[in-house]
């Protein structure tokens, strides 16, 4: 009971934190197009009027407020992160399961048998052994596993996708070795 209370509490206490970064975020956004009108005005006297309605101090000062506020947004945006679940595209959910199934034991030696039941008489006699039966079953696999290295390797931008890709591979690299053992014995 008191477990539940504790976790209440602090996702209470995390929702009121995201709720004052918000507020902060929007009271900067603020401040910032306030600063951005007030240069704004001056530059615009100054290059068409010739006329000064600040001091260079009181312009240094807005500069360096605007420049600040920045970071202090920017530092804002970067804490805020998402965790979990909330990282994993949906696509690659679908995909995992998808490849995964395809690559799991009763599918591995009922999906490629027509193919390979197509291709294994092309072969030689001297080809025509077991060893090579089931080293197609084991390319089959390997096929399948190929896109999601291919996904994997080319995948820059978001470091949690990608290494939510390598834990798919892992996945399937795992599925497809013992599918193959259970299809082997």
């Amino acid at each position: 009971m008191d477990d539940n209370n504790e976790k209440l509490d602090s996702q209470l206490e995390d929702k009121e934190a995201s709720e004052e970064k918000i507020t902060r975020e929007e009271e900067i956004f603020k401040r910032l197009h306030e600063i951005d009108l007030i240069l704004e005005e001056y530059d615009d006297k100054l290059c068409n009027y010739e006329i000064r309605t600040l001091e260079p101090e009181q312009v240094k000062e807005y500069k360096q407020e605007y420049n600040t506020l920045r970071k202090e947004l920017k530092s804002l945006k970067t804490t805020v992160k998402k965790e979990g679940w909330e990282t994993i595209p949906i696509w690659l959910v679908i995909y995992g399961i998808i490849v995964v199934v395809l690559g799991m034991y009763p599918f591995v030696p009922m999906l490629p048998l027509d193919i390979i039941t197509l291709i294994y008489p092309l072969f030689p006699t001297s080809l025509k052994t077991n060893f090579v039966f089931y080293a197609l079953f084991i390319i089959y696999s390997l096929l399948l596993i190929l896109p999601t290295l291919l996904i994997w390797l080319y995948s820059k931008k978001d470091k949690s996708v990608k290494k939510n890709i390598f834990i798919l591979l892992i996945i399937q690299l795992g599925v497809a070795i013992i599918s193959n053992l259970i299809a082997f014995f």
